[in-house]
C-alpha cells in the first residue's frame, strides 16, 4: 500500500513543483512589465509637470 500511494503522489508533487515555477515565472514576468509601466508613468507626469 505505502509503494502505491508514493508512486500516487509523487508524480503529483512533480507537478505541483512545475506549477509554482511557472506561476512564480509569470509573476516575475508581470511585476517587471508593472515596474516597467509604472516608471514610464512617472517619468511622463515628471516631463509634464516641469
Amino acid at each position: 500500500m505505502f509503494h502505491l500511494s508514493k508512486g500516487f503522489f509523487e508524480p503529483i508533487s512533480v507537478y505541483i513543483a512545475y506549477f509554482a515555477m511557472h506561476i512564480i515565472n509569470r509573476l516575475e514576468e508581470a511585476l517587471f512589465v508593472l515596474f516597467s509601466s509604472l516608471q514610464a508613468g512617472l517619468f511622463m507626469i515628471h516631463k509634464i509637470t516641469n
